[in-house]
């Protein structure tokens, strides 16, 4: 794969496991995570080894239990959030499987339209202009761009962005400063609207309580002190009890779930 970097890192190589689990009814479940060890501590090797340990505890149980399969897993080891989610993900396959429903279906959902993006790695600012503008030939309706190395830098990648992919490109900002997430945002952002970002991927962690925000509701965008675009709260913030209170307290428009990183 083409180097990956985000402000924690940068991969190399992809770091997947996919799974099969079987049952006696004739079908199987499957399911696919993902270690990323800067961010969980897991790689594909300790994913595996603990993939085989799971194996043993299922074998001979009810697939049908999701519950009670998971926490099995959470009670032989703590965390491994990363391979706990690939075999969370192949019991609903089974699940649904042996409900004779499509998944989406069996989780009460509903065909509908879905507008992905397309992420950019952190980069000199000219690469990632060059990148988006690939990504709007080939079709893209919205990017996601990769920041937080360095504040002056991230404004400049994101014009260069701008320029190269035109203001009908939606852009998303998925930055991660750490301890200094508040002062970025606040010093950076907010003096630079001109940019029409789509909204801010923004790790509030401990200091959202800084944060100078204020709106009406949730429906409508942010106000911090100017700031149009909506700012959610990224994954980092990991306690549901907070991204609650966060919300409430009308700090943020949303919050990002990160499914693995709360099994």
């Amino acid at each position: 794969m083409v180097p990956f970097t985000i402000a924690t890192g940068t991969m190399t190589h992809a770091q997947n496991v996919f799974i099969r689990v079987h049952t006696d009814a004739g079908f199987y479940g499957v399911g696919e995570c993902s270690a990323f060890p800067m961010i969980v501590g897991e790689t594909q090797e300790t994913c595996l080894v603990m993939a085989k340990e799971f194996a043993r505890l299922w074998k001979g149980k009810d697939a049908l239990d999701i519950p009670a399969r998971l926490q099995q897993l959470h009670d032989f080891t703590a965390g491994n959030g990363t391979i706990k989610s690939a075999f969370d993900m192949a019991l609903y396959d089974i699940t649904a499987k042996n409900a004779g429903l499509p998944l989406y279906q069996f989780l009460g959902g509903a065909r509908r339209k879905v507008e992905s993006d397309i992420t950019i790695g952190i980069a000199e600012p000219v690469v990632m202009a060059e990148k988006a503008s690939e990504f709007k030939k080939s079709g893209a309706t919205i990017l996601k761009i990769k920041l937080g190395k360095d504040a002056k830098s991230d404004v400049e990648r994101i014009r260069q962005i701008r320029e190269a992919a035109g203001n009908e490109m939606k852009i998303r900002v998925d930055d991660w400063i750490k301890t200094l997430a508040i002062d970025f945002f606040v010093g950076i952002f907010i003096p630079n609207t001109h940019l029409l970002l789509l909204f801010i991927n923004h790790p509030l962690a401990n200091h959202w309580s800084r944060l100078p925000l204020t709106r009406s509701g949730l429906q409508t965008n942010v106000a911090v002190r100017g700031y149009p675009q909506p700012v959610l709260n990224d994954s980092h913030s990991s306690l549901v009890t907070l991204r609650v209170e966060i919300i409430g307290k009308h700090h943020i428009d949303a919050t990002v779930f990160e499914i693995l990183q709360f099994i």
